[in-house]
């Protein structure tokens, strides 16, 4: 087994099917605590295994697999490619009005603070930044289950791309592969992707509200219900963080 939870059977007919000796699954680690654990060979029936670890019917050896354990293989084959999705909403009055409220969000300096020395992210960079779009590189500093630590890595890094559509006040983002990654990252482009919007409006007596809505997908059979909730879990404390930064930024009048 690799440590992006694929691992690599061998069919009982290489020649039969499959046409390979080996065939990439999609695998499930909570199920076989890291490893197939035996040295049986298992079928593959149209492309797709059977797992005796996985299915409710016995394979019985020195016969060919019924019709129902092929079907169960073939919805197995299905249900492995599906992808996990969560949303999650965040939101908070700020002592501010929206337009500064946008003009500290596209403010490099007021980023630079926040995600180096608030949120002690790993690495930063503003790549693009204008008055209605900005694109970052971030590598941010989480506290992962080790199963999710060991996908995603610790130099694991994205960049995310957003636009103001001031008439609405609202910012819409998204998690992008990094153009430049390090070559001794792990990119896991295939484990999480987020996106997600920003909507401002006025609270009146000088106050706005910062509303956040975001949605991870995991993509990675019987571990996206764990990458989800610590994702998740890292993006709400990291908003806490932020909503109280920028309440302190406001106050000492550092933009206007």
């Amino acid at each position: 087994m690799r440590a992006d939870g694929n691992a690599l059977v061998r069919p009982v007919n290489p020649s039969a099917e499959c046409g390979a000796s080996s065939l990439e699954v999609d695998f499930d680690p909570d199920t076989c605590m890291g490893g197939l654990g035996t040295n049986e060979e298992i079928p593959i029936v149209n492309g797709s295994f059977l797992a005796r670890y996985r299915m409710g019917p016995a394979l019985v050896p020195g016969r060919p697999p019924l019709a129902s354990e092929v079907n169960a293989a073939k919805g197995l084959r299905s249900s492995s490619a599906s992808t996990h999705m969560k949303t999650s909403t965040t939101s908070t009055v700020l002592p501010c009005t929206p337009e500064t409220f946008w003009a500290a969000f596209l403010d490099e300096s007021y980023l630079s603070a926040l995600y180096l020395a608030e949120l002690e992210y790993r690495a930063f960079a503003v790549i693009e930044i204008g008055e209605t779009s900005r694109k970052l590189r971030i590598v941010p500093k989480m506290s992962l289950p080790a199963p999710v630590a060991r996908l995603i890595g610790e130099s694991f890094a994205y960049e995310e791309h957003g636009t103001l559509d001031r008439a609405r006040s609202e910012w819409t983002w998204r998690m992008v592969q990094p153009s430049n990654l390090d070559p001794k990252s792990k990119p896991r482009k295939d484990v999480v992707t987020m996106h997600g919007t920003v909507r401002v409006e006025v609270a009146g007596d000088g106050h706005c509200r910062r509303t956040d809505d975001f949605c991870i997908e995991a993509k990675m059979f019987g571990l996206g219900g764990l990458i989800e909730s610590s994702v998740e879990k890292e993006l709400r404390r990291a908003r806490a963080k932020e909503y109280a930064f920028l309440t302190r930024w406001v106050e000492v009048g550092r933009t206007g």
